[in-house]
């Protein structure tokens, strides 16, 4: 997925093809949520805090699974629940690694 404006949502051929219908909509749900509005300035700012002062690493990655957690939090109320969220993520995942970029 590329960040910022225009919001845009960017799909591999792996993605339409690892999960069923439910599981797409879970994860274009999940991307829907990263793009709102601030969201990459957000992450953004913490990764640059985390360059910039070494003792903040860790709170750059704390703020990264914090932002994966909200969009998780986003679909499942948008789905329906966090099952198929949790299911296509995870088919996701196993997808990426079973197509590995170069």
């Amino acid at each position: 997925m590329l960040r910022g404006y225009p919001r845009r949502i960017v799909v591999t051929t792996v993605m339409p093809r690892s999960p069923g219908p439910v599981g797409r909509g879970a994860l274009f749900a999940h991307a829907r949520f990263h793009t709102e509005p601030g969201d990459h300035y957000f992450l953004a700012v913490a990764k640059l805090a985390a360059h910039c002062q070494p003792a903040l690493r860790l709170v750059g990655e704390i703020v990264r699974l914090a932002a994966e957690r909200d969009a998780d939090r986003a679909a499942a109320t948008a789905i329906g629940g966090r099952r198929p969220i949790a299911t296509a993520i995870a088919r996701a995942a196993r997808a990426r690694h079973a197509f590995p970029t170069r």
